[in-house]
């Protein structure tokens, strides 16, 4: 029998490994997760502001001296410009009155200028008189806080009064205060122009030395800033005409109140107090603290669309003054004059 050989070696199966393939990234679903995400965040945001604080807008604002045309004049030269510090006898800018240009000899032109200076003095007189009755007027309200005052210091020690109220009148009479001073300021400002006006019609062709004279050099006036401060506008410029009592330039004056108006809507009122503190940001991104003193309604006309037409209706808003918490803070705060803020505080 013939033997048959056999392949003693182990099968094999023979074949190639499958390569594991890799995951591709599936950007649709990355994205939509992503702004679903930030949309989630987004109303996260707005719910906490809605229900956990009280948020208005506002901006700082100041009791700025305006600087007016003594008469029709034409400018030669400023020499000051926004930003600028300047104290009280500094000289603002130089200028020509209009009708000396037309006609130095004139003497119809003389007459008219003595007419008109005698009717700006009684318009001066006039201003000065009312500015007397309002420096009186202010002068009764500090009389009538620093009693109420007193009043108010005896009650808190009887437990009859809270330290809040007293806090709030404090700030009246300061505020008073800086009203008056800004005051007094407008009335010596006055007074100097009355003097100058009776110098000028007393002697029109300034034989005892004054400023009016009809010598081509003489024409020229210097006008100088009646208090210390910081200029913050400049309306004019150097060969420009100024009518009377047109604005020339603002100045922010070192005694000038500075404070924070913030609008709320009416229903934010009842989470708002003399004396809170709130979180104040500014348009350029800057932080401070601020107080409230003073709260008080306003009416606003809203434009509401009905339809295809709309209709003016009054709303009711909450206006609150504040100051900075920290007095260190108002030199900040001053170079900051009229730029929008936003203050904020939480409800719990």
């Amino acid at each position: 029998m013939q033997s048959g050989q056999f392949n003693s070696n182990k099968s094999t199966i023979r074949g190639t490994r499958e390569k594991e393939t890799t995951q591709k990234t599936n950007w649709d679903r990355v994205i939509y997760l992503t702004l679903l995400s930030v949309i989630l965040i987004f109303i996260s945001y707005y719910l906490i502001n809605r229900n956990f604080f009280v948020i208005g807008d506002g901006r700082v604002v100041t009791n700025e001296l305006q600087v007016v045309s003594p008469s029709d004049i034409r400018f030669q030269q400023f020499y000051v410009e926004p930003g600028d510090t300047v104290q009280k006898s500094d000289t603002l800018f130089r200028f020509t009155f209009i009708e000396w240009q037309q006609s130095m000899d004139s003497l119809e032109t003389l007459r008219k200028r003595l007419t008109d200076a005698s009717k700006e003095l009684e318009d001066v007189q006039s201003e000065l008189r009312i500015k007397n009755i309002e420096a009186e007027r202010s002068l009764q309200q500090l009389e009538y806080f620093a009693g109420r005052l007193s009043q108010i210091k005896r009650e808190v020690r009887l437990g009859v009064s809270t330290v809040s109220e007293m806090k709030s009148v404090e700030d009246k009479i300061m505020n008073e205060k800086g009203d008056l001073s800004l005051i007094n300021e407008q009335i010596d400002q006055l007074e100097n122009r009355r003097g100058r006006l009776q110098t000028m019609i007393a002697s029109p062709y300034g034989d005892d030395g004054s400023e009016i004279s009809i010598g081509a050099e003489s024409m020229q006036h210097i006008y100088t800033a009646p208090v210390p401060g910081i200029v913050t506008t400049v309306l004019k410029s150097p060969s420009e005409i100024g009518l009377k009592s047109e604005r020339v330039l603002s100045i922010l004056s070192e005694q000038s109140q500075l404070r924070i108006k913030a609008i709320f809507q009416q229903k934010s009122g009842r989470y708002l107090s003399i004396g809170d503190e709130m979180n104040v940001t500014f348009d350029n991104g800057d932080k401070s603290k601020g107080v409230i003193t003073d709260i008080y309604a306003a009416e606003a006309l809203i434009d509401r669309p009905t339809g295809s037409q709309s209709e003016l209706e009054f709303s009711v808003q909450i206006v609150a003054e504040l100051k900075p918490e920290d007095p260190l803070e108002l030199d900040r705060w001053k170079s900051y004059n009229k730029m929008g803020v936003t203050v904020k505080k939480a409800i719990f």
